[in-house]
């Protein structure tokens, strides 16, 4: 899993503050050897299609996922071991070294997904989704128009979406806002308005 470095545009103590804290070697006092503190823990990221259609293949990526950077030689807590993918769907639990799913969704509907991420240390993060599957889809974006999309990206003609456990499993340019990653004026602080992936508007201060 490559490291990803965190969003220095966010307040009070970053991944990266940690990252510098972690990377300063500590002498033990009486032994005169160098140790150093546990890395920070990781914060899950999960990114897919913000809509799909049923029957049709949808990709989970947990590659916005950050965890600590490694050194020249293996550091335990800078690896993540297992990618656990729930969907709401009726399908067991998928568990997998792997960071992605590849998930096929029968019928129409919203549905809840969850990832959970476990480093070698035995620490976990979790991050939760949701996607929506209909009977047919036209194209709801382009990549060079992403007006409609609160993630100001697009894959294959619909908004991606970005979940997050923390700021850092976002992109520099967006922030982690009720653990979706979002333009800093999409988000709910800033008022104003969201865009759904089907066009649809909706007040940023009205009930979901």
């Amino acid at each position: 899993m490559a490291a990803r470095k965190p969003n220095e545009r966010r307040g009070g103590e970053t991944l990266r503050a940690a990252l510098a804290a972690w990377t300063v070697p500590l002498v033990a006092l009486g032994c005169g050897t160098e140790s150093t503190p546990t890395p920070p823990a990781p914060v899950a990221g999960l990114q897919h299609a913000e809509i799909a259609v049923a029957g049709s293949e949808v990709f989970f990526s947990a590659a916005n996922t950050a965890v600590a950077a490694a050194g020249d030689a293996p550091t335990p807590g800078t690896q993540i071991v297992r990618f656990d993918f729930t969907v709401a769907d009726g399908s067991p639990l998928q568990s997998t070294a792997a960071p992605s799913l590849r998930h096929t969704f029968s019928s129409p509907g919203t549905f809840a997904v969850q990832l959970r991420v476990v480093d070698d240390l035995g620490r976990s993060s979790e991050v939760s989704s949701s996607i929506r599957i209909t009977e047919g889809l036209g194209t709801t974006c382009a990549a060079g128009d992403v007006a409609l999309c609160d993630s100001a990206r697009c894959q294959d003609g619909a908004c991606l979406a970005l979940a997050c456990a923390g700021a850092e499993a976002c992109p520099a340019d967006l922030v982690c806002d009720a653990a979706r990653c979002v333009l800093p004026e999409r988000a709910s602080s800033a008022g104003g308005t969201r865009y759904g992936a089907d066009g649809t508007r909706t007040a940023l201060d009205a009930a979901p």
